[in-house]
């Protein structure tokens, strides 16, 4: 406090115009110096706030585009897929829900999921008492169809050179594994257990 306040007094009493001077320049070039600093600090602070905003920016823009990259391959691509091949032993049960007799479902295709569409089964799903399923370029697909409010309600329909009219109902209750199977045909309801088939009897209504 004393020293700033020296040049002052020594210029106000008249004690050496050089002294006062000198004294005086050292305490200029101090607030010079301090306010340099002061500048260099703040554009420093500056500097990194906007390599934070950029870095942030080119964040966000990275996830965005990701996101735009599934979104499409989900859409356009079938890149995820799974193999099924395999025999599934079912039930036949009449209208009254009377077992009449066991057959197999044979299931050789492949398995599409997917985040922003329906899942999708491509290929064989042939049973015995349906000749048209077992004919050569004859493929089933599977969409598992879901209903806001209400539980997925699976669709079957076959593709080929066979009229496929006759073989039924086009609804089908099966799980993505395809291994727990409720189906009705003209050549009654195939489910793989009797539990399977009265779980079943709400969805078809």
């Amino acid at each position: 406090m004393a020293g700033s306040l020296l040049p002052y007094v020594l210029l106000e009493n008249g004690f050496g115009d050089f002294t006062n001077y000198s004294l005086k320049f050292k305490i200029d070039r101090g607030i010079m110096e301090t306010t340099n600093h002061n500048w260099k600090w703040s554009r420093g602070r500056a500097s990194m706030k906007n390599k934070k905003a950029s870095i942030a920016i080119k964040t966000i823009c990275g996830i965005i585009a990701a996101f735009m990259l599934v979104v499409i391959l989900d859409l356009k691509c079938n890149i995820i897929k799974r193999q099924i091949d395999q025999t599934v032993p079912v039930e036949i049960y009449n209208r009254d829900g009377v077992k009449t007799g066991d057959t197999t479902i044979t299931i050789n295709g492949t398995y599409y999921p997917h985040l922003f569409k329906r899942d999708v089964y491509f290929g064989e799903f042939s049973l015995p008492e349906l000749p048209e399923t077992k004919k050569a370029g004859t493929n089933a697909e599977i969409q598992w169809i879901k209903r806001r409010g209400y539980r997925e309600e699976p669709r079957i329909i076959y593709y080929g050179d066979t009229v496929y009219e006759n073989l039924g109902s086009t609804f089908i209750d099966i799980n993505r594994e395809m291994d727990e199977i409720v189906w009705w045909t003209v050549e009654g309801t195939l489910a793989t257990s009797y539990e399977a088939y009265s779980n079943s009897i709400h969805f078809k209504k």
